[in-house]
């Protein structure tokens, strides 16, 4: 199971939820927070979408966290 962390200091710890919750009807997604980062395990990935869903929802979470820094 995949697991992708998201450094509080580098990305929009609120983007990274709102992926969370888009990507969840393409595998189940836990989301374990603390002070220092946000940590996405991904479980039941669909099938069309082993192997890069992880590196998707990072660019998903790379692109919201500096549309989020420009405005």
């Amino acid at each position: 199971m995949p697991e992708v962390r998201f450094h509080r200091s580098l990305y929009a710890a609120e983007v990274v939820l709102q992926a969370a919750e888009a990507f969840g009807q393409l595998a189940r997604i836990s989301v374990e927070e603390n002070e220092h980062d946000v940590k996405l395990t991904l479980d039941e990935v669909h099938p069309h979408f082993e192997g890069r869903l992880a590196d998707e929802l990072a660019n998903y979470v790379l692109q919201g966290t500096i549309q989020a820094a420009r405005s």
